[in-house]
């Protein structure tokens, strides 16, 4: 009866909403949806008919069936419990559409020598990329509505994934407190499509106050509330304070200490300072204008420069993922003038940037302004520039997650299994 319905809706939203992306991929579409209701994922089709009539979710449609795609497909009772938790947005095809496209991934997501997504219905041939903890895989989705994301050169928003010590499978990071354990409880194919199915609707990543309220970081928010920005930064004569600087940056990456990470001592040695030390200090928890995610951090040669104009350097280890501003060793012109810290949370995803979060602050008060300027310019041009990402951005060490055999998946072991197998593999996917 359920399937007759959608049909019968199918039908009916094709003719009142001819859109383009539909007639080009009706059959595709069709067998899609069919599909995931027999799985057992009716809500997930019902949206992808209601979306039809929006700008948004007809480039979403229109670009499955166009290349591999990796598609996070939330349960019923994911559904049901956000349409209880936000009846707004899930009143609005056009919340509803941008929602859908921040669960779509271009490109590949799968391992190197796994069999990528081919043609036929529904199969358990699929491999989920993963990192373990504190490594994460980031991948880049079709979400791009600027009234949701704003980052460099226009580029798409984010999604971030691990599997935790002691766990099996994937968690989907940066979630709010009414769902903070989204996980990938199985997967399958359709086509070109890789379906991995979990436990939550995905929302957006918010701004950047509302993130540092989330994340226990509003003492690092009090100081950069009360330090005001260069004429650098913005607009001689403009009143504006590093906090609403940031939070107006297209594209910024930021080394923040949780609360804790404040000692006695540190606050003592922040409370005795200059205020120009105090911003020196702060600009060197941060790269303007590029938002660097932490495989990029750690599998990518290029020096990254602070907004203070000293260099980052960062180390992975069995002990865990550090970051060092300044230099370490006998090599520059501040010799032996450095600060480290252990990034405890990384890539906390906000609608504008990325945030790690380390255990202490980094106090350091060297800083060279012509570096920094020369940084920020550059840093400027690259922002202008689009990229399209085509699988984990920066590369990953993997762990695999894998689904049993290759035979068709029924509704009941893909709909309610939480059985996934999961393998690890030393392997790093090349970065995109």
């Amino acid at each position: 009866m359920t399937i007759v319905v959608l049909q019968l809706l199918f039908a009916c939203f094709f003719y009142l909403f001819p859109a383009f992306a539909w007639s080009q991929n009706l059959t595709f579409l069709e067998g899609l949806i069919n599909d995931l209701t027999t799985l057992g994922f009716g809500n997930f089709s019902q949206i992808l008919i209601q979306i039809n009539g929006t700008e948004v979710g007809n480039a979403v449609l229109g670009e499955l069936g166009n290349g591999n795609h990796t598609i996070f497909v939330p349960s019923n009772q994911a559904f049901a419990t956000f349409n209880t938790t936000n009846a707004t947005e899930a009143g609005d095809p056009n919340t509803l559409a941008n929602i859908i496209a921040y669960h779509v991934l271009p490109g590949d997501f799968f391992q190197p020598n796994a069999t990528s997504p081919t043609g036929g219905n529904a199969t358990t041939n699929a491999t989920l990329i993963s990192a373990t903890f504190p490594n994460v895989t980031i991948g880049r989705t079709l979400l791009n509505n600027s009234s949701f994301v704003q980052l460099e050169g226009n580029k798409s928003q984010v999604l971030a994934w691990t599997i935790f010590p002691n766990e099996t499978t994937p968690t989907i990071l940066n979630q709010n407190a009414t769902q903070p354990n989204i996980t990938v409880f199985n997967q399958t194919t359709f086509e070109n499509l890789l379906l991995a199915f979990v436990t939550g609707v995905i929302t957006p990543p918010q701004n950047l106050t509302t993130v540092l309220a989330a994340n226990n970081l509003t003492t690092i928010e009090g100081l950069l509330s009360v330090v005001n920005a260069s004429e650098t930064e913005v607009d001689p004569g403009t009143n504006a304070t590093l906090l609403s600087f940031l939070s107006a940056q297209q594209g910024f990456t930021a080394f923040f200490p949780n609360n804790e990470g404040f000692s006695a001592a540190n606050l003592s040695i922040l409370q005795n300072t200059t205020p120009e030390n105090i911003g020196i200090i702060l600009r060197n928890h941060l790269i303007n204008d590029t938002t660097a995610y932490s495989p990029i951090l750690l599998n990518s040669s290029i020096t990254q420069i602070s907004a203070s104009g000293e260099p980052f350097t960062f180390v992975s280890n069995s002990s865990g993922n550090f970051v060092t501003v300044g230099f370490p060793s006998t090599i520059g012109p501040n010799f032996n003038s450095s600060a480290t810290a252990q990034i405890i949370q990384s890539d906390v995803l906000v609608s504008n940037g990325v945030v790690h979060i380390i255990d202490r602050p980094l106090i350091l008060t060297a800083n060279d302004p012509e570096a920094a300027s020369v940084g920020f310019l550059s840093a400027s041009s690259a922002a202008t520039v689009s990229t399209s990402a085509t699988g984990p951005i920066g590369g990953v060490v993997t762990a695999i997650s894998t689904i049993s055999s290759n035979s068709t998946t029924s509704a009941s072991n893909v709909a309610s299994s939480s059985s996934a197998s999961f393998v690890t593999i030393t392997s790093v996917v090349p970065g995109r």
